[in-house]
């Protein structure tokens, strides 16, 4: 019989000294081991030892225990290998065999492989898929954020009478969550809830959570009311989502009471929720109160996490208070808490702020002393504080590192280096990081606009390019604030931009005031925040 790995069998080939056969259930407890782990490597080695001790073929449960390492390491490709490798063995296939074949498909959420193998295993004689495996094509279908795909595998799964549990309909609910469709996900708990289906706490959890991060508090509290309705208990994860979404917000007095609710209930809450009622006063600028709670959390024997450190930093950054930001940075790494990139960053943006370039270059370094990757935020960072003081040249090769570095630089990084170019007056320059954005299919917002108009304040009198410029953000649909009208005033004059500006919403041709008549309909709010600003400038 051939081996597997296509290698000549054991009698044939060098191994090392077999061990004694009272040690084959050692291996055996070994391999299963290593295939808990996702092992890959260490499982085959076993499985040999397995196969040169006993001299036979190893039975399916061993075949099926490496399968079980291709699966909880996430390697469908190696499972799929390995399962053809059983076949041709002529070992006999299981539904376990199949179901850790969808189990390393979905690990990953690769949809259509684990449905591929489902499909399999409905077409395989004597094969019945079990309820844990539907399971599974429905978390895939949650790792992919595919509700769709979801709801028809919930259809077809009812077609063959099979009977899910509550974490199957969960796993609908956190599909719709997890893709930002938070109504569809709350209808669907709602028609569980009034078909009798009572759902497990997680997800209702999930739903609030979905809500909490866009600070939908109207939402997150009626759902932890439907909770408490449903005669379930809310744990600290619900209580945290609840707080968090006060957090988000910008509610602090309000994420305060909840944590207050929460402690009444005897609830031993973590570092989030306490973090997230600090950041609410970070968000706040109260950083009287933030450095408070911070401070309470350290005394209710709470250990503070690294974001809780890094939203303190970052609090302090947007002061441009490095003396504070630094401080606080050093009882982190008191606490033998590692520092991330995003907390390094932050230390960055308040050196940058602060003006102090060279402590930000520091900064910059020291994250590539500890290995962190350096993310776009962090060349962007630098790109700013580069463009704050005029500075080019610095500018632009930090861009063109984050060019090397694959990452993929987007309309933030862009406008930062046409500020430079701006501030520097470089007109040239300045147009071409604008060209360079079309052909990369990146849409400037109204401050990418405003950094180029201003690069023509210093400069000769170019009024028809400043004219095309101001036309063109106008076909772009871009509404102007108040920096960009006086950027543009700087550059052709108020009279001037007077006329063109009417011109722009009284005199358009025919084919585009069918257009404009649509914008100003969808963005009628926009339109009248844009008219009385022209009259307060005016």
């Amino acid at each position: 019989m051939q081996h597997p790995n296509a290698k000549p069998s054991p009698s044939a080939r060098k191994v090392a000294p077999s061990p004694p056969v009272s040690d084959l259930g050692r291996l055996l407890q070994e391999l299963n081991r290593q295939a808990e782990h996702g092992q890959v490597n260490q499982a085959l080695e076993i499985f040999d030892q397995v196969w040169a001790l006993t001299n036979k073929v190893p039975k399916p449960f061993m075949w099926n225990t490496v399968l079980k390492a291709y699966a909880n390491s996430g390697d469908a490709a190696g499972a799929e290998v390995w399962f053809h490798r059983m076949r041709s063995a002529c070992m006999q296939v299981t539904s376990k065999a199949f179901g850790k074949l969808i189990e390393s498909a979905a690990k990953f959420g690769q949809v259509w492989q684990a449905e591929s193998w489902l499909l399999q295993a409905c077409a395989t004689p004597g094969i019945t898929p079990s309820i844990v495996t539907y399971s599974v094509v429905l978390d895939a279908c949650t790792k992919a954020a595919d509700p769709s795909r979801q709801e028809s595998w919930l259809r077809r799964i009812h077609n063959v009478r099979v009977d899910l549990d509550t974490r199957a309909y969960g796993s609908l609910i956190e599909s719709c969550a997890s893709s930002g469709s938070e109504q569809p996900a709350a209808e669907r708990l709602a028609s569980f809830i009034d078909s009798g289906f009572i759902t497990d706490i997680e997800c209702f959890t999930t739903l609030i959570a979905s809500f909490s991060k866009k600070g939908k508090v109207k939402e997150a509290t009626h759902w932890f009311n439907e909770l408490c309705q449903c005669c379930l208990q809310p744990d600290s994860q619900v209580y945290t989502a609840v707080i968090s979404a006060y957090a988000n917000r910008g509610d602090p007095a309000a994420a305060v009471l909840w944590l207050e609710r929460s402690q009444s209930t005897s609830l031993a809450l973590d570092a989030v929720a306490f973090t997230s009622v600090v950041a609410s006063f970070a968000k706040a600028d109260d950083v009287v109160q933030a450095i408070e709670w911070f401070s309470r959390m350290t005394h209710q024997t709470v250990h503070p996490t690294a974001v809780s450190f890094t939203v303190i930093v970052d609090m302090y950054a947007i002061r441009g208070d490095v003396q504070s930001a630094t401080r606080c940075f050093n009882k982190m790494l008191a606490a033998c808490l590692t520092p991330d990139d995003v907390i390094c960053t932050s230390m960055m943006r308040c050196c940058a702020k602060r003006g102090n370039m060279r402590l930000a270059e520091e900064w910059f370094a020291r994250m590539q002393n500890w290995r962190l990757p350096p993310s776009l935020i962090s060349y962007t960072c630098l790109i700013h504080g580069y463009a704050r003081k005029g500075d080019a040249t610095r500018a632009s090769k930090r861009f063109d590192d984050a060019h090397e570095a694959n990452l993929s630089l987007d309309v933030v990084s862009h406008t930062a280096l046409l500020s430079a170019f701006a501030k520097a007056r470089s007109v040239e320059k300045a147009n071409t990081v604008m060209y360079d954005m079309h052909a990369a299919h990146l849409k400037p917002n109204v401050v990418t606009w405003t950094a180029l108009i201003s690069a023509y304040s210093a400069c000769p009198p170019l009024d028809t390019e400043v004219e095309m410029h101001v036309k063109t953000m106008t076909d772009s649909n871009v509404m102007p604030n108040k920096q960009y009208i006086n950027a543009v005033d700087t550059a052709i004059g108020r009279d001037r931009r007077r006329a063109l500006f009417s011109q722009l919403n009284l005199c358009l041709p025919p084919q585009q005031v069918p257009y404009q008549i649509r914008s100003m309909q969808t963005h009628a709010f926009q339109m009248r925040y844009f008219q009385v600003l022209l009259r307060a400038i005016r």
